[in-house]
């Protein structure tokens, strides 16, 4: 019963810390009172960061999102429930509680965001589901940018000689630069050590094939257990499937559309186009395959809904289509 009471209690205080931070109500020393004030200074920036997530004609329900983000915490016991013991207590006095905040108020829809805590530091994963162009401002003021099924995990402050960090799925990273501390990505079995540049990083998860490409300045790809490594320059791309770094010069203008949203084309198969809505937009399209590859197109689209480019490549070639889920399946007229 004691127990009980006091989530309802936690509850209640968390709530109100939450809707604080979304500048809902005014600030009260007795919910944020026991946040050390670093710890409630990274929490307001943090909100300041992800308010581009929020959609201003879809205004979040704290309550729904609380009872669910409460619910997915006790059973993965970073929350005690009612019968297990408390062996993460304090661990919740600080950043789980920020985290937790964040969430209820970014709206739990557009990513997670999970602290896990480690006896050196604590560690921040923002993970970006079904939405792309998700982007985290790194400590040190370094910014990077998801695609979408894609995770960042990085430290809350950067120590030590190396800046490091690990990236699941697809990134675009603009790096402050810094010559006395190198930053570093981990990704896969692969590392890319930079120390000012842009950049995009393709892992699809360990021991599988990393892809990087330099949109500016220089990087460094290595294998891990490996000594070889390639220098990449503005331009290159770096790829780790045979085993070892490589380096070609990327020929695909379209590389970079999945964070930019221009696609152009100039006397390009429907197969090239498909492959590339595909990777901006999430969605599948299912066509004859000698429609696809005979087929040639010369346009741009400029951050252009899905469904109208579907309309327009129909259009352009007399093609009926229909929707199934994600699929968008042509056919001859």
């Amino acid at each position: 019963m004691k127990n009980m009471e006091k989530h309802g209690e936690d509850l209640k205080k968390w709530e109100r810390l939450a809707s604080e931070i979304s500048g809902e109500s005014t600030p009260d020393k007795r919910y944020g009172g026991d946040l050390q004030d670093a710890d409630l200074s990274r929490t307001i920036e943090s909100w300041k960061s992800f308010d581009m997530m929020r959609k201003e004609d879809n205004e979040t329900d704290v309550d729904s999102a609380w009872q669910s983000l409460y619910a997915r915490l006790e059973k993965d016991r970073l929350i005690p429930g009612k019968r297990e013991p408390r062996i993460f207590t304090p661990f919740l006095s600080g950043l789980m509680r920020i985290a937790a905040s964040i969430l209820i108020v970014t709206g739990v829809g557009y990513a997670t965001f999970r602290l896990i805590t480690t006896p050196e530091d604590k560690m921040v994963t923002v993970a970006s589901g079904n939405e792309k162009n998700i982007t985290i401002t790194l400590p040190d003021g370094s910014n990077v940018t998801l695609n979408r099924y894609s995770s960042l995990t990085y430290p809350v402050e950067f120590s030590g000689e190396t800046k490091t960090v690990e990236l699941t799925g697809e990134g675009f990273f603009e790096i402050t630069h810094d010559p006395s501390t190198p930053f570093r990505v981990k990704a896969g079995n692969a590392g890319v050590e930079v120390l000012g540049t842009s950049f995009n990083v393709n892992s699809p998860g360990a021991g599988n094939e990393v892809e990087v490409f330099v949109k500016t300045g220089r990087v460094m790809l290595t294998i891990e257990g490996e000594n070889e490594k390639v220098i990449l320059n503005e331009g290159d791309i770096g790829n780790t499937g045979t085993g070892k770094p490589v380096r070609y010069t990327n020929t695909n203008p379209n590389y970079l559309a999945w964070n930019s949203g221009i696609l152009v084309y100039e006397s390009a198969t429907l197969q090239t186009v498909f492959a590339d809505l595909k990777r901006v937009y999430g969605i599948n399209i299912i066509a004859d395959e000698s429609l696809a590859s005979e087929k040639m197109i010369t346009t741009v689209f400029d951050n252009t809904p899905e469904e109208e480019i579907i309309k327009i490549i129909s259009a352009t070639f007399n093609l009926s289509w229909r929707k199934e889920g994600i699929d968008y399946i042509f056919s001859q007229q």
